[in-house]
């Protein structure tokens, strides 16, 4: 072809994200942070989606849980049903 003098591609293939283990990627970093009983926060995963339930002691613990599920690979969506239980007080809440 005359006028042509190259072509390139800048087409790149990016390998899928693992979501087998997407619960435990969130509640590890969650134990080593400030949960050391993680079984007080259940993480359930579908599709990429998060759902934490359970009772954490602090709205600071409250807002950490959910920025650790938004830091796991493969996670589109967060449901955050987590209770904050401070000292004779109990707060119920529900953020997306």
């Amino acid at each position: 072809m005359h006028g042509v003098t190259g072509v390139s591609s800048t087409s790149s293939i990016k390998p899928g994200v693992n979501t087998i283990n997407m619960g435990n990627d969130i509640s590890v970093p969650l134990y080593r942070s400030c949960f050391p009983d993680t079984e007080a926060v259940n993480v359930m995963e579908k599709d990429g989606k998060v759902r934490l339930a359970g009772t954490v002691h602090s709205w600071h613990a409250h807002q950490i849980a959910e920025e650790t599920a938004w830091g796991a690979p493969g996670a589109v969506d967060v449901e955050n049903f987590l209770t904050v239980f401070e000292r004779g007080r109990i707060d119920c809440c529900r953020d997306s």
